[in-house]
């Protein structure tokens, strides 16, 4: 799927084209969000991928949102529009099930976790939980490796 649906540009923002500087006509590197379910600010930094999606994305916007609405008023994408947009990607490419933005949120935590390139406590801290076994448990790696300990326990050689 497209870098451009970071899972939190996702979920709590259409990008505002005001992440993009016109006069140095750069993206800025990192994006300011304030979470619908918490209030929180939270600041996120957008790594290669997603800056090179949104470079070749910019000839094609339309007002001031990076994903704005096919409609004349051009306002930000719906999440409906989102969760429209995600599903058909993910259809063409052959994958079928339920996905949505926050699949996209779930499976960045879960390859983030599973790759040990990223400490648990920062991905307890991104998805401000304050327990490491809800982490855990939200990510599905606790199944994991149950699976892994009842597959690779073979008594009989």
């Amino acid at each position: 799927m497209s870098a451009l649906f970071h899972p939190y540009l996702c979920r709590e923002r259409s990008g505002r084209h005001g992440d993009y500087d016109e006069k140095q006509r750069v993206f800025h590197t990192h994006v300011t969000i304030v979470e619908m379910k918490t209030g929180k600010a939270k600041t996120i930094a957008l790594n290669k991928q997603v800056l090179q999606a949104l470079r070749l994305y910019l000839p094609h916007r339309r007002g001031d949102f990076i994903f704005a609405s096919s409609r004349r008023n051009a306002n930000a994408i719906s999440r409906v529009q989102a969760w429209r947009i995600i599903r058909a990607a993910a259809m063409a490419v052959g994958l079928h099930g339920k996905i949505s933005c926050h699949s996209l949120r779930k499976t960045w935590g879960y390859h983030a976790w599973t790759s040990k390139a990223v400490s648990p406590v920062v991905i307890m801290h991104i998805y401000n939980h304050s327990d490491y076994a809800v982490t855990r448990r939200y990510l599905g790696v606790d199944q994991d490796d149950l699976d892994k300990a009842y597959i690779g326990m073979e008594l009989f050689y």
